[in-house]
């Protein structure tokens, strides 16, 4: 750690000027402290690859977010007022895994106060990279992402942590990469990601029942673990992918061996090496009355439905309409 960090985490514990009462900070103004502290860790260029590698230091954030408490809003608040203000891919990595540690602080502090955390930000197709990033170990009751332009929008969201139910509608470039790849994610619905590499997901290395819907992707679909090719790809260990309306190109589907069942209403696609997917490939032309019934067991028509009626709505609406998921996911679970 520099020596001007260690001066400014000096300054962020505050000195008392003597003869002279100041204000207390409001959390808020806490927030821009820490991202100062950051920046005078990670001061230009050299530090993107440390960054896109490793994240923050922990033992850096672990000393700025001691006693530090904020809410859902000022973390919002926080996020909207980094739009458009980093000038330096350096600055945007910088800013963007500080959102995920503040996220994960943020579930740390509720689940100590006996309160999930219902997290929901609309980006309305404002640009931020790598917003969301470093929420590797993340806890998280629900999280909706949606709306904004960008490259790599929640990459490793909850890599080695817990997701009840995530959204994600609308986003750039690379964006929910490995989500839950080594942690669990319950329920997932992918809407209209603008990926042109692959999308790694559903469980990863945990034998966890899950379900992944995806839908409006743009690019052409991918399962593999890694390609070199621009396709998009869904990577699963367990569980139950339902591809929506996409253009499926398979090839090499090497890690899909506890896949528990890959379910096509596309007609346009095609399977190389399918030896994994045997008993486990169900596509609306040439399984109709699996696939509908599948589709029906699930209830993934259901799910879809109140996924798009949290679009637009209230704090109080979205909560209503994502425990419904959720009980939905409950009675089904079985199934995965």
């Amino acid at each position: 750690m520099t020596q001007q960090t260690n001066l400014a985490l000096k300054k962020l514990k505050g000195i008392k000027p003597k003869g002279v009462k100041l204000r207390a900070k409001t959390n808020f103004e806490k927030l821009f402290e820490i991202e100062n502290i950051l920046f005078e860790e990670y001061p230009d260029s050299n530090s993107t690859s440390l960054l896109h590698n490793m994240g923050l230091d922990n033992k850096l954030i672990n000393k700025c977010f001691v006693n530090l408490d904020f809410s859902e809003s000022d973390l919002i608040n926080y996020i909207e007022s980094k739009l458009g203000f980093c000038s330096e891919e350096y600055e945007e990595h910088v800013v963007g895994c500080y959102t995920g540690r503040l996220l994960s602080h943020l579930c740390d502090l509720n689940r100590k106060k006996g309160k999930p955390t219902i997290f929901h930000i609309d980006g309305r197709g404002e640009k931020f990279n790598y917003l969301l990033n470093d929420a590797w170990d993340i806890d998280i009751d629900t999280v909706i992402v949606e709306n904004f332009k960008g490259e790599d929008i929640c990459n490793e969201f909850a890599f080695s942590g817990n997701v009840n139910l995530a959204i994600f509608r609308n986003l750039g470039e690379d964006s929910v990469d490995k989500v839950g790849y080594r942690g669990q994610v319950d329920l997932m619905v992918a809407d209209n990601i603008q990926t042109s590499f692959y999308i790694q997901t559903v469980g990863g290395y945990n034998a966890h029942p899950n379900l992944v819907i995806a839908k409006n992707f743009n690019e052409e679909f991918l399962i593999n673990r890694y390609d070199s090719s621009q396709y998009s790809c869904v990577c699963a260990r367990s569980g139950v992918i339902s591809i929506e309306d996409s253009v499926g190109h398979f090839n090499r589907v090497l890690s899909l061996f506890n896949l528990e069942k890959l379910l096509l209403k596309s007609t346009d696609y095609t399977v190389e090496d399918d030896k994994f997917l045997f008993n486990k490939l169900f596509t609306l032309e040439e399984h109709t009355k699996e696939y509908e019934q599948l589709r029906e067991d699930l209830k993934i028509d259901e799910i879809l439905y109140l996924a798009d009626e949290t679009k637009g709505k209230s704090k109080n609406e979205i909560i209503e309409l994502t425990n419904q998921m959720k009980t939905i996911y409950e009675e089904i679970k079985h199934l995965l």
